[in-house]
């Protein structure tokens, strides 16, 4: 009931920005975005542009959702079959959410950001408890030491050196 008094409209954005430790020193950047979202992210962060592009992952075909990453070999690694049926499943909830280790938040080391739409018309407190499900295991995925293919780690490690 908290929460609900802490939402306005009928639907509003929240921001949860969780800073991540981690003993992976090779780090890469992803964005997953509403379409309709792209636009503007990219004109407010033009980091993006020189480095993301869009990966074709299947699971998100048929959403209105597209994954930007530095390097499709990555996706695997991060994204796991349950995180990407959470992700199909807050699809109309998910505004964005951003890991980067490029300080354009904050001081963090590696940040990981989430825009969420929360509905206070419709069950919202599954999709809260659904929302912290997919970030704690993202979270706990990038936290740990992730296998960059070499082709992957090449390209990362230019775009650091820009």
């Amino acid at each position: 009931m908290i929460f609900r008094n802490l939402c306005w409209v009928e639907r509003d954005k929240v921001w949860i920005e969780i800073p991540i430790k981690t003993t992976n020193r090779t780090m890469f950047e992803f964005l997953l975005i509403q379409n309709k979202e792209t636009e503007d992210a990219f004109k407010n962060m033009p980091h993006l542009k020189l480095f993301l592009s869009p990966d074709k992952v299947t699971e998100l075909k048929h959403t209105s959702l597209t994954l930007f990453v530095e390097h499709s070999s990555i996706t695997p690694e991060i994204f796991t079959s349950e995180s990407l049926s959470l992700v199909q499943k807050l699809e109309r909830a998910i505004v964005s959410i951003h890991v980067t280790d490029q300080y354009c938040y904050n001081n963090y080391e590696v940040c990981l950001k989430a825009q969420i739409a929360i509905d206070t018309s419709r069950g919202y407190q599954q999709v809260i408890t659904d929302t912290m499900k997919l970030l704690m295991d993202l979270v706990k995925r990038i936290s740990s030491q992730i296998e960059v293919p070499t082709v992957a780690l090449k390209v990362v490690k230019a775009h650091r050196t820009k």
